[in-house]
């Protein structure tokens, strides 16, 4: 019985010290993944505390900072463009890492924000289509999250561009498979009762340099796709100035 409580003991032990040091080097590695200019972030002992007065949002005199005027810029082509950025911004850096736990902790925000890029590359597309003339339901665009519906909507309207069309099209609809409400990558669990399941949408060992090839290809597409129909579009309507 006395063996039996000390295995007990030890393999709680043991589980919880192994628990500790996974937390631990956890901790250590996320310290090291936000990057701003080649910088660290500072770490929270160095930060001021939050002051009755403080707002989440700030007014700033430097006009190089962030807005969201329309008047200085086109927010939508950058927003959405900066989602595409800001993925394979980090899997550049998860091609480079050895490290599992940094590749557990931008794999998905990588994947949502590319998929989400792709959600408004094609309605943006659609969009412009229906401003040169093109029937789209453009008030059905707020309520489709489906890649493979858009793009099956915005099919037809762009003609044949040679064979890789069907190629993006395979691509689009296998993103389109794994994530078709756009909430696959969004969540890293759901709800069941009263249980937490963890989202596990691809059960595959990522390859991360060829996931950001296929990126960069379907962006590479995606915008010339967009600009033929924009400028196509501002060409029309020049010459009713």
């Amino acid at each position: 019985m006395k063996n039996m409580a000390q295995k007990k003991y030890y393999t709680r032990y043991r589980k919880v010290t192994d628990l500790y040091c996974l937390r631990k080097e956890k901790k250590r590695l996320f310290s090291k993944m936000v990057l701003y200019s080649n910088k660290m972030i500072e770490y929270e002992g160095s930060l001021s505390r939050i002051k009755s007065d403080d707002h989440f949002f700030e007014e700033s005199d430097n006009k190089k900072y962030s807005c969201f005027s329309t008047n200085d810029y086109d927010n939508n082509m950058l927003m959405t463009r900066g989602y595409a950025s800001t993925a394979l911004f980090f899997l550049k850096i998860l091609s480079s890492s050895e490290s599992k736990y940094l590749n557990a902790c931008y794999i998905y925000p990588c994947l949502f924000c590319f998929r989400h890029y792709v959600e408004l590359t094609l309605k943006d597309t659609l969009w412009h289509y229906n401003r040169s003339g093109a029937e789209v339901d453009v008030m059905a665009l707020n309520d489709e999250h489906n890649l493979a519906c858009l793009w099956d909507k915005l099919l037809p309207l762009v003609g044949k561009k040679e064979g890789k069309i069907h190629n993006v099209g395979r691509l689009i609809h296998e993103l389109s498979d794994v994530d078709k409400s756009g909430t696959a990558f969004r969540y890293g669990y759901y709800f069941s009762k009263k249980e937490r399941i963890p989202s596990e949408p691809l059960n595959m060992r990522i390859d991360n340099k060829l996931l950001y090839t296929r990126m960069l290809q379907l962006y590479s597409f995606l915008e010339g796709l967009n600009d033929e129909i924009v400028c196509g579009y501002d060409e029309i309507t020049s010459y009713n100035i």
